[in-house]
């Protein structure tokens, strides 16, 4: 196929924007909020995350929606205030 591995120069940011923005995104998204405690642990959270990440996380790309549909609830089954330029609702589904 012609493809050749590139080794990248270590802590060289330019060279591996993509992994660097995962990395970035994992650190604040997940690894500030949780310890870690062994492999195993590590290997769900991931697992856990990757499928928030690409099931129910907003995207930019989609216009802030997540790819699947989440129903939508009405401002009575939670509390809704503003929040950063944006609308949250903190409380539980109602029956």
């Amino acid at each position: 196929m012609g493809i050749e591995e590139l080794r990248i120069a270590p802590r060289c940011l330019r060279q591996s924007p993509y992994v660097e923005r995962m990395v970035g995104t994992l650190r604040r998204e997940l690894f500030e909020h949780v310890i870690v405690f062994n492999e195993r642990h590590l290997k769900r959270l991931m697992t856990s995350y990757l499928e928030y990440y690409h099931g129910a996380r907003p995207h930019q790309g989609l216009g802030e929606e997540s790819p699947f549909m989440r129903a939508i609830e009405p401002p009575e089954c939670c509390r809704v205030f503003p929040f950063r330029g944006s609308v949250a609702c903190i409380g539980a589904t109602l029956g």
